[in-house]
């Protein structure tokens, strides 16, 4: 908020003097909080028909967030939008609110979901979509082991026609000492590396 002081002299014939006028003016500064409130959106890809969740990262605004479906948005059966500290932990500390749920059946899911900055009562609404196939892989690594055990991480295929599934890493590689062992469908061999295993 910034305020002006605007002042005017003028010459009076009648009296012979000269009279002064001040008018403050009061001006309104606007803070750019509503172009800098975001958070990721769009389409969240292809998962399988076992439980999901789609984190949420906002940006900008006072850091006080909220995420919602969007009044009068389309819900997504089986689908919640959550905040913190209702958020799955392997979320990243930036993410504080998700998308998480199981569909109910295999499609394309869409809704909007709206980000709520208390601290200034802005918002901003974003359209998210994914994608749910007939196919999912049950099992995988689990959390407790230590360095120089020997793991075998078993998973197997759900949903889709049937047998024969085929099994292939989608992105990124294994720690050192793991490998992907396609005839027993399992993940085996020696943990070298303390961590977190993420792969796809």
């Amino acid at each position: 908020m910034r305020e002006s002081l605007v002042s005017c002299v003028r010459y009076d014939a009648k009296c012979g003097k000269y009279l002064f006028a001040a008018v403050a003016f009061l001006f309104l500064t606007c803070s750019p909080l509503h172009a800098q409130l975001s958070f990721n959106s769009g389409n969240f890809g292809t998962v399988g028909f076992s439980q999901n969740a789609f984190s949420l990262t906002p940006s900008g605004g006072t850091g006080n967030y909220t995420f919602s479906y969007a009044p009068g948005a389309a819900t997504i059966p089986g689908f919640r939008v959550t905040n913190r500290p209702n958020v799955p932990n392997f979320f990243s500390a930036g993410s504080t609110g998700g998308l998480v749920g199981i569909a109910a059946v295999p499609g394309t899911y869409s809704t909007t979901i709206r980000l709520t900055d208390n601290g200034s009562a802005l918002f901003v609404d974003k359209a998210v979509s994914f994608t749910v196939t007939t196919v999912d892989i049950a099992g995988g690594p689990q959390s407790g082991y230590g360095v120089g055990d020997t793991v075998s991480f078993p998973f197997w295929g759900v949903g889709g026609t049937g047998l024969p599934y085929t099994f292939s890493l989608a992105s990124g590689t294994l720690p050192p000492g793991l490998t992907l062992n396609s005839s027993t469908t399992a993940i085996d061999g020696l943990l070298k590396l303390e961590g977190t295993l993420t792969t796809a």
